[in-house]
């Protein structure tokens, strides 16, 4: 299995990524889950506001899955990144992503020169990583 973003959609996590430096980041993936299209990134405030661990607001969730509603779109999972510069999943990552099944979780890892790793999983019946396509457009 691999998640085909778009070179925008792929920018603006890396972007959101760096100007959030050096605390964790957070967001949503949209898009058509029949070949794990992302077509959208949706940046969401940190509102831990941490370096160790990122915290979306429920009024922002809410926000978001009427969007994709009305869209038409699904949400497809979540972004975050670990400014440890180490893309791997946490203990805290799983435990989130049992909130979640079936979602992706794109882990950027970060360190003060920019993004060293991009890691992609997902919880279908267990914790499996999954691989990422690049498209300029779909």
């Amino acid at each position: 299995m691999e998640v085909n973003f778009t070179d925008k959609c792929l920018e603006k996590i890396k972007r959101h990524s760096m100007r959030g430096y050096p605390s964790e980041v957070c967001g949503f993936l949209v898009g058509e889950k029949e070949g794990w299209r992302v077509e959208e990134v949706i940046d969401s405030k940190n509102v831990a506001n941490s370096k160790m661990l990122f915290e979306i607001g429920s009024k922002k969730i809410l926000e978001v899955l009427e969007k994709v509603e009305e869209s038409g779109f699904k949400l497809l999972g979540f972004y975050h990144s670990h400014p440890t510069g180490s893309a791997n999943i946490s203990e805290r990552d799983l435990k989130f992503m049992k909130l979640w099944p079936e979602k992706l979780w794109v882990i950027l890892g970060v360190n003060q020169s920019g993004v060293k790793e991009i890691s992609t999983y997902i919880d279908e019946e267990e914790v499996e990583e999954v691989g990422i396509e690049k498209n300029s457009t779909f």
